[in-house]
């Protein structure tokens, strides 16, 4: 399925990401705010090597991650969507999202990931979603809290700190419309 180019909220226009991306995307993950949740601040060959295989998921997958703008400004802000995942022997779409921090407390992530998750199961016709975040992270928990998914596990990546892991399915994302 290929997804549509471009999505649009209330206050923001997204588009897929490019390799035009990489220089704005390294700012993004280079902010303190930010790289303390990511797993610290982002090499520009990190950068390139993430949104290379953003561009390549597209391509792939036929969805992926958009690059959201203000509709007011068209200043980018930051960035959120989807992307095949392996979890517990399954496959499984993750939401993902970050914002530049200035725009932290706008709603702008929720809005986008709103926006995304309609997107995951109207237009791509998932089953569940799910997200992660760290617990010490109180702004992604409000994120995917307001975007409907609930708390399903811990779950250990490759080292400690656990990670939360989050879901929605269609079922409750329907019952919630």
């Amino acid at each position: 399925m290929n997804a549509p180019h471009r999505l649009e909220t209330p206050r923001l226009t997204a588009r897929p990401i490019t390799l035009d991306d990489v220089a704005q995307l390294q700012a993004l993950h280079r902010a303190e705010a930010v790289a303390e949740h990511i797993g610290g601040s982002w090499t520009l060959d990190r950068s390139e090597q993430f949104v290379r295989g953003a561009v390549e998921h597209w391509q792939r997958m036929g969805y992926g991650q958009w690059m959201f703008s203000e509709k007011a400004t068209g200043r980018t802000v930051g960035r959120s969507g989807l992307r095949h995942y392996y979890l517990d022997n399954r496959d499984e779409i993750e939401l993902l999202y970050a914002f530049e921090p200035e725009v932290w407390g706008r709603g702008y992530g929720t809005e986008a990931a709103v926006a995304v998750v309609e997107f995951a199961f109207g237009m791509l016709g998932a089953e569940s979603i799910v997200s992660f975040t760290l617990p010490d992270n109180p702004g992604s928990l409000r994120v995917m809290e307001k975007a409907g998914l609930t708390f399903e596990k811990e779950m250990i990546r490759l080292e400690p700190p656990a990670f939360l892991v989050y879901r929605l399915t269609r079922e409750d994302w329907e019952a919630g419309r």
